[in-house]
């Protein structure tokens, strides 16, 4: 029904983001990452799934539509809801989970909320094999002193070279001695490449 949304961000809250588009204030149930790092006042543009009951609807909302297919893939697992799909992704990245998964490693998987040894098997059992590995970024990512944000950015979709060159121009105009300069920094590259 929708693809995605592009508006300005009026709410954030833990698993929740509000959307201003057109005149109407969307809802979205989203991981909590992507809650971090919204920002109130800036547009953003949000890949969505529409969840559907005979009692209920539900619009949930991700960065990239590489993390709406994974959440999608957890769906389809015998006892995962959306609740513990947005969970498990609210923990780590898709190439993470992906790792964690090929490597089965059901201690890591389990220790997320929601989701006990019994899950994390069936999730295991479910979906290895059916994951392909992420492909690391193969830009200069890895001699930046933001190297991690980089590859964070990439995560969410966007393009690691172009990522590359915003996070340098951002720190360049940026405070570097701020105690949390490394999150505004984090924040101020999704804007400028969600803008771009």
């Amino acid at each position: 029904m929708y693809n995605s949304l592009t508006g300005t961000v009026t709410y954030a809250e833990e698993g929740a983001l509000y959307l201003f588009l057109n005149g109407i204030e969307y809802s979205l149930a989203v991981p909590a990452g992507l809650c971090a790092s919204a920002e109130i006042g800036h547009t953003v543009k949000i890949y969505t799934w529409l969840y559907h009951k005979e009692d209920s609807m539900r619009l949930f909302g991700f960065a990239s539509e590489k993390q709406r297919e994974f959440f999608l893939k957890l769906l389809k697992v015998d006892g995962i809801g959306p609740k513990q799909a947005l969970a498990l992704l609210g923990t780590a990245t898709v190439s993470d989970l992906t790792d964690l998964i090929t490597n089965e490693d059901v201690n890591a998987l389990s220790s997320v909320p929601g989701i006990g040894a019994k899950k994390a098997a069936k999730i295991i059992l479910a979906l290895r094999g059916k994951l392909t590995a992420a492909v690391k970024p193969t830009s200069t990512a890895g001699s930046s002193p933001y190297g991690d944000l980089i590859r964070a950015l990439a995560e969410m979709g966007f393009p690691s070279k172009q990522a590359e060159t915003v996070v340098a121009a951002a720190a360049s105009e940026m405070d570097s001695s701020a105690a949390d300069f490394e999150q505004k920094l984090f924040r101020e590259a999704i804007v400028r490449l969600s803008s771009v």
